[in-house]
């Protein structure tokens, strides 16, 4: 597919969110509204997107924004800082995201484009600039009626349909038959002075879309949680969620096309490996307590498999966890085991764990002695 701008008949003029006349357009001739509404139902599966489509809309444009500005990065600490130079603002009903650089118009409009560049640094990557996601956000924008502008390269970009041979400006006519509906992208001339600039008009959501944290970990006690799940970070921009009670500024992460959830796999144990100092694993230790069913004397606890993966991996978590029943309880020993019903008068951790953890975390412990539901 070529990029063809083709003068509109009677030409477009806004002053809010900024003053611009389009007078060129391009329709997607191959794809139509109903193409968004198939996105839509995937993304649905999180009741956070379902709740608030803007969030996955910005979240897009805010991943795009970072990338564009980290390539450059000249170590870790440069590379998660960097989206503190993002300008981003809510005023007048707008969200405005502003960074530093422009945006091709390839890379912006093309379905197939994308420019993807690993860095570097080591155990660190980019999220994904300038692919798949934009343009969905984009047709996701149109398909929910929620304006948005991109001024890059001395042009501005706004977006609306053309359907019955008639083109509308955004926001579309609620009336508009998603199946015959194409997507239409508006161009004008104004100076952007080598920035890019998005507007996007919706309801303020109280959702952190960068991190809001100076340390590189939190207990999830102290995060905003979307829906009850835990955001995760990657560069400073929110990536998705996961099951792990605690959040973090993750230099690489894996996650799912549309952000819906952050896989706890070895490339991201591995970055964590190299950040998550005692300190650290003592406050998710404490935290991940506060998470259990307490008795007389038991801890009660259901871990999702994403902790029990990051407990197979950093066992001195638990060693930590079980340290904190001991000095709770007042006794030295701890039975662990996955079946609370033989241990109601024993003073014990019940968690659905490996064996594996557990015997990793035995081996760290030297003042509790901790025995296996088998062993007691």
């Amino acid at each position: 597919m070529s990029l063809k701008f083709n003068p509109l008949s009677e030409p477009i003029s806004i002053t809010d969110p900024f003053e611009a006349t389009f007078n060129e357009y391009m329709s997607y001739d191959f794809v139509t509204l109903q193409y968004s509404r198939n996105i839509f139902s995937v993304i649905c599966s999180s009741q956070v997107y379902e709740s608030y489509p803007v969030v996955f809309i910005l979240r897009e444009i805010f991943e795009n924004a970072v990338d564009a500005m980290i390539e450059n990065a000249k170590d870790l600490e440069e590379t998660l800082n960097t989206y503190k130079k993002l300008n981003f603002v809510y005023d007048g009903g707008y969200y405005k995201i502003e960074n530093e650089g422009t945006i091709s118009e390839r890379d912006l409009l093309l379905f197939g484009s994308r420019t993807r560049k690993r860095l570097t640094l080591e155990n660190c990557c980019s999220i994904g600039r300038y692919g798949m996601g934009l343009k969905h956000a984009i047709i996701l924008a149109l398909y929910k009626r929620i304006p948005i502008y991109i001024l890059t390269g001395n042009h501005a970009y706004s977006f609306g349909v053309k359907y019955d041979n008639e083109i509308f400006h955004q926001p579309i006519p609620n009336w508009i038959d998603e199946n015959q509906a194409l997507p239409v992208v508006f161009r004008a001339n104004v100076k952007t002075d080598n920035k890019t600039i998005v507007y996007v008009r919706a309801e303020k959501v109280d959702i952190r879309f960068t991190y809001p944290f100076d340390k590189l970990i939190v207990p999830s006690s102290n995060v905003l949680k979307i829906m009850g799940r835990v955001p995760v970070y990657q560069n400073g921009v929110l990536v998705g969620f996961w099951g792990i009670p605690f959040t973090g500024n993750l230099c690489c992460v894996s996650s799912d096309p549309f952000g819906l959830n952050v896989y706890v796999n070895d490339e991201t144990l591995k970055f964590l490996s190299s950040i998550l100092r005692e300190e650290y694993k003592r406050e998710i230790a404490e935290d991940m307590l506060k998470l259990c069913e307490v008795r007389q004397f038991q801890y009660i606890c259901n871990f999702t498999e994403d902790t029990k993966k990051f407990l197979e991996k950093f066992p001195e978590v638990l060693s930590y966890m079980i340290e904190k029943i001991s000095e709770n309880m007042r006794s030295d020993e701890i039975v662990v085991s996955n079946d609370f019903r033989a241990l109601e008068n024993k003073p014990s951790l019940v968690a659905n764990v490996s064996s594996y953890a557990v015997e990793l975390a035995k081996m760290k412990l030297k003042s509790v002695k901790v025995l296996i539901k088998e062993e007691y």
